[in-house]
Order: C-alpha cells, then sequence, then structure tokens
C-alpha cells in the first residue's frame, strides 16, 4: 500500500508531528516499514527493534516520534479507516446505482469488502486482533464500521420493495454484521472448518449469498443485473 502523511489531525493523537521533509521521511519509513513486517508476522511478534531495523533507522529517532509500536498500528489504522470511509461512500452514491437491482448492489458490496479485506488483510488483522483487547481501540474504529453499515442499508432501503424481509433496516444491519463478522473472522483465524471457500471468487460468491439470505432476496431477483 502506498502511503503518506496525509491526516495532520489524527497523525499529531498518536505522533510527535514532523515539521522537516527529512522528518517526514523518516516517520513515513517506519511506517512502512511496519506494514512490511506485518505482512511476514503478527502483531505482537513485532518490537521495537524490529521496526527499527526493517526502516533503516535508529531507536532514538523512532522514539523521537512514537511513544511505542501501538502508535504506529493506531496511525496505520486510521489510514485504513479513511480510507475505506473514502471508498466506501464512493460506492454507496446513490448515482452509482440508478437503475440497478439490489442483488447487483450486494454482489458490488460483497466483491469490495473481499477485495478490501485481502487489499489490507496484514494492517487490518492486527487492528482486528488488537480491538479485542484494548477496549479504548475498539471505540476508535466503531465510528468507522457504523459508517459503512450506514451506507449499504441507505442503498438496500431505496430497493426496499425488493426485500422479503419485515424489517428492511434491521435486515440490512444483520446482513453487514454476518459479512463482516464472517471476514474478520478469516482474518484473524484463518480457514479452520474442512470446507473453506478456495479462492476469493468463491469467496465472493457466498458472500453475496450469504448477504442476500440476511435480506431474503426473492430467488427470480438473485441474479445480479
Amino acid at each position: 500500500m502506498v502511503m503518506s502523511l496525509q491526516g495532520t489531525d489524527q497523525l499529531s493523537s498518536w505522533a510527535r508531528q514532523p515539521r522537516q521533509a527529512r522528518s517526514q521521511e523518516t516517520m513515513l519509513r517506519f511506517l512502512e516499514a511496519t506494514e512490511e513486517l506485518l505482512a511476514e508476522r503478527s502483531f505482537d511478534q513485532l518490537s521495537v527493534a524490529d521496526i527499527v531495523e526493517r526502516a533503516g533507522r535508529t531507536v532514538g529517532s523512532f522514539y523521537a516520534r512514537f511513544e511505542d509500536k501501538y502508535a504506529v498500528l493506531h496511525i496505520l489504522a486510521d489510514r485504513i479507516d479513511e480510507e475505506i470511509c473514502s471508498v466506501i461512500a464512493d460506492f454507496a452514491d446513490p448515482r452509482r446505482w440508478e437503475g440497478r437491482s439490489l442483488a447487483a448492489v450486494v454482489r458490488g458490496f460483497a466483491e469490495l469488502t473481499v477485495q478490501w479485506y485481502r487489499t489490507t488483510g496484514p494492517v487490518f488483522q492486527a487492528a482486528t486482533a488488537y480491538a479485542a483487547s484494548n477496549p479504548s481501540f475498539r471505540d476508535q474504529r466503531v465510528p468507522t464500521f457504523r459508517f459503512c453499515a450506514d451506507c449499504f442499508k441507505r442503498l438496500v432501503l431505496l430497493r426496499v420493495e425488493e426485500l422479503g424481509h419485515p424489517e428492511p433496516e434491521r435486515a440490512a444491519d444483520l446482513a453487514f454484521e454476518a459479512l463482516i463478522g464472517v471476514l474478520d473472522h478469516r482474518l484473524v483465524f484463518g480457514e479452520f472448518t474442512a470446507t473453506t471457500a478456495s479462492n476469493d471468487a468463491q469467496l465472493v460468491d457466498e458472500m453475496e449469498e450469504l448477504v442476500s439470505g440476511v435480506l431474503r432476496i426473492p430467488a427470480r431477483n438473485t441474479a445480479s443485473t
């Protein structure tokens, strides 16, 4: 993932604000190094020394910018949350879906979500695992999930006549919860059942079917159009 130091308000909450170009470059390198390492091992297995070594910087330069490794994770998670909100807002633009069925919306949302989990997997996995044991970090991320859920729900409610569920708003929220719950579980614990999706295309199909089932989309409408 290409990283930047945009979003200075969030940055100042978890790191000392870099004032010079060289200092910004060093901070960026620490973020990139952490992301690279997360693709190789879990966050619990990372130390500040590992991050410093991968970044090619000094321990002093790390602590000049961050309190600890958790501050780095906070910033990485903030970046992901900010980006996913932008992506979802664009996806949920009603003009994008004019004349399209609810089944098409569900298919598109399943594709986007699986792709997002795959793209941000290592950092998202670290953030999800950390949130399970840190209430304040979990609370920090709730608004992002609430925003995504509400965006999806608005698209669903614009096509309420296509639902078979008697409580459309709850159905939309439950469908979102089910989708995210399955993907979170796969991300943190991996594939643990005897049968599982063999590739992302099959996973998208299964997530589409899951969400469609929760919404109770009639069978005649399940073909994406």
